[in-house]
């Protein structure tokens, strides 16, 4: 039993941190007519990569690309 309660307390740990991880890139998307834009589709590629990854800005126009 003190086995599980420890490998729970590591995993928790582990999401803890994770969760403390600033984004690797962020942004806000905004135009002057509208200002904050939500919903907007943002895609970035790591250069000399076949990945991509997207995400949608939030109702302040804001978008973060995790790590």
């Amino acid at each position: 039993m003190k086995k599980v309660a420890l490998i729970a307390l590591v995993f928790a740990g582990f999401a803890l941190a994770a969760g403390q991880a600033p984004p690797a890139l962020s942004g806000r998307v905004s135009s002057q007519a509208e200002g904050a834009m939500e919903g907007v589709i943002v895609g970035a590629k790591k250069a000399g990569s076949t990945i991509s990854v997207w995400v949608v800005s939030n109702a302040q126009g804001q978008y973060a690309f995790p790590r």
